[in-house]
């Protein structure tokens, strides 16, 4: 198995690594639906894209062994919806919910964050999105901090708004900066985050 992870984590796009996860899987691996999840879902590694295969393997890895990044994965499906499935706010609400729950993951806090801005699954509260992202943002979330200038220009807060957008693009530079000669493909959907 972790030959395997090593092997995704280095760039591996060949067919062989697909057939490997499935046999692990296959051998009580629940881990391994994870990885199968992410190439149906990139639609990589030989697999064609096919985003109901990537929801039953990531649905699989977290109700078995709990995997935090297969909660996430689910959340992330059900609350864009496509590709088959059709678009759950309330599924995703609950899965982002369990993983705020259980460790204020920052995507989660995230994700609730702009459900309860924008009104999505969950009934519009600013305040409630402003706290989810201030959670998100103690752990770094880029992303948490663009939605929180977002809301507080809608709460017409316009030159913390503006700080704000300005902080965000100093630490995403910082990052592509920190990123750009770690040999990593930046575009590579397995950084995606979440």
């Amino acid at each position: 198995m972790e030959q395997a992870i090593k092997a995704v984590d280095a760039g591996d796009d060949s067919v062989g690594l697909a057939d490997e996860f499935r046999s692990l899987a296959n051998d009580g691996f629940p881990e391994a639906d994870y990885f199968l999840g992410c190439m149906y879902e990139d639609g990589i590694n030989g697999l064609s894209k096919d985003l109901l295969l990537a929801l039953k393997h990531y649905k699989k890895a977290a109700d078995e062994i709990g995997y935090l990044e297969a909660y996430l994965a689910q959340g992330r499906l059900l609350y864009h919806g496509d590709g088959g499935i059709e678009k759950d706010l309330d599924g995703a609400k609950k899965i982002y919910e369990l993983v705020k729950n259980f460790n204020q993951h920052f995507v989660a806090c995230f994700m609730l964050g702009r459900m309860y801005q924008y009104g999505e699954g969950a009934k519009k509260d600013l305040n409630k999105a402003e706290r989810l992202y201030s959670m998100a943002i103690e752990q770094g979330s880029i992303y948490g901090m663009l939605n929180l200038a977002m809301l507080y220009a809608e709460k017409k807060m316009y030159f913390s708004s503006l700080l704000l957008r300005i902080k965000a693009g100093v630490q995403a530079s910082l990052i592509h900066y920190k990123h750009l000669n770690s040999g990593k493909n930046l575009l590579h959907p397995r950084l995606r985050g979440g």
